[in-house]
């Protein structure tokens, strides 16, 4: 395809509506009075633009830092080091962590935007559309449609003859088509939202029927001529009606939750959404009294504690909970007692290697740090009790039985002699000690 020409003959928007129209891929090439600018098209679409006289770095670092997204001078020291071999600026911007991928895909897209804008300014100059098969472009971007280009330009230019048909204004309000009173909302149709691209699904889940355009932006953080192309956009797939301006009494829409799959499939941005909790807040508060809600926030509060109480008291209840797991808390608390009779076995020896006698007190043992505070009482809480003899003792719960309800330790001294309490042997002593051998 051979097109090519002056601007004081042909203006742009025809040659651009041209190429859309004819879903043409290639470059074209718009000369002004002392600038060149190279757009590139993908099936009749906008993917990239390159201007002779600025770089990609001049153009992105100023939307970067009008964005607040890189400091100039953040910037500039990357540009310094792509100069140096060092790699491309995008890649550099990533692998630095400046900005996450699709924040420098937005950015992009606005220094695409705005090449394409000032080639449309031009009154004078010449063009040619070079065709191709395919294009270099940024892997990610979203394609740009041209209308998006003259609906947003003729808004920033204030020239109205870029764009042809009404264009929504901030107070407008939309709806969900087919939404109003006594009449259900028609579904989504997620192929019509994917034309429009893939910020549609989030701005139309935004949308409630009593915002209007500007809260819509302001909820999902767009810029507000964004939003306007995207709502008209939808207006004219069908998928939104406009139903009055902000000074106006708008009907309630339902929630257009069908919009929900597409935007977490998009993954473009997260929903700001405390205004929508807030609106299902005020419409249960004007249901219900104050008083009303107080039964439910005391059997709440009540729960609550129920829960601490048992989580406290007995936590394998929790872990736990329904009766036919009972052999498996069983089990624990057989595993945890075992754990507790060793180590209390275990201490109850070396305290009698070291006093003499076995405890008579189970703090005796933790006063030493033989044994924890945790392992002197049970499941239920009860402590454990000690019966000592000069040869033997006995630990276990209190009113406990031997059984596995609870810790049982026993133990006694083993061997074929017993040590006279009243043999002592030392320094002063004049009794040469008798050893026995075995």
């Amino acid at each position: 395809m051979s097109l090519e020409g002056s601007l004081g003959e042909r203006q742009l928007r025809e040659v651009l509506s041209t190429l859309a129209l004819h879903s043409r891929t290639g470059i074209l090439t718009v000369q002004g009075s002392s600038e060149i600018i190279a757009i590139s098209f993908l099936g009749g679409e906008i993917v990239s633009a390159d201007a002779l006289n600025q770089s990609l770095e001049d153009g992105l670092g100023r939307v970067l830092a009008e964005l607040h997204l890189v400091e100039p001078r953040s910037f500039a020291g990357l540009a310094a080091e792509h100069q140096a071999g060092g790699g491309r600026v995008v890649d550099l911007l990533i692998e630095r962590a400046f900005l996450q991928p699709e924040q420098l895909l937005e950015a992009l897209r606005l220094h695409i935007y705005r090449l394409c804008r000032q080639a449309v300014s031009w009154q004078q100059g010449e063009f040619k559309f070079y065709q191709g098969d395919e294009v270099s472009y940024e892997e990610g971007i979203t394609p740009m449609p041209v209308e998006e280009l003259f609906a947003l330009a003729a808004n920033e230019l204030g020239d109205p003859k870029l764009w042809q048909g009404p264009f929504p204004e901030v107070t407008t309000i939309f709806a969900r088509a087919g939404t109003g009173f006594g009449r259900a909302a028609g579904r989504l149709d997620p192929e019509a939202l994917e034309r429009i691209g893939p910020e549609s699904g989030e701005i139309v889940a935004a949308v409630n029927g009593r915002r209007s355009a500007g809260e819509v932006a302001d909820a999902v953080g767009l810029p507000e001529y964004r939003v306007l192309y995207i709502l008209h956009r939808c207006e004219r797939e069908g998928l939104l009606e406009e139903v009055g301006r902000k000074e106006e009494l708008a009907p309630v829409a339902e929630e257009p939750t069908e919009a929900l799959p597409y935007i977490l499939a998009a993954g473009r941005r997260r929903t700001r959404w405390p205004d929508r909790m807030g609106d299902w807040q005020d419409r249960l508060r004007a249901l219900l009294p104050a008083s009303d809600l107080w039964p439910g926030r005391l059997a709440g509060l009540g729960l609550a504690a129920a829960l601490i109480w048992l989580a406290v008291s007995q936590p394998m209840r929790i872990v736990l909970p329904f009766g036919y797991e009972e052999g498996l808390r069983q089990r624990a608390r057989a595993a945890r007692y075992a754990a507790s009779e060793f180590r209390i076995q275990r201490a109850a020896v070396t305290y009698r290697l070291l006093h003499g006698q076995f405890p008579e007190r189970g703090i005796d043992l933790a006063n030493l740090g033989l044994v924890e505070q945790r392992d002197l009482a049970d499941e239920s809480g009860r402590s454990i009790q000690f019966s000592s003899t000069p040869v033997s003792y006995v630990a276990q719960s209190a009113e406990g039985e031997a059984s596995s309800a609870g810790v049982v330790v026993a133990g006694a001294v083993i061997g074929n002699f017993l040590l006279d309490a009243d043999f002592g042997v030392g320094d002063h002593s004049t009794v040469t000690p008798l050893v026995l051998l075995d």
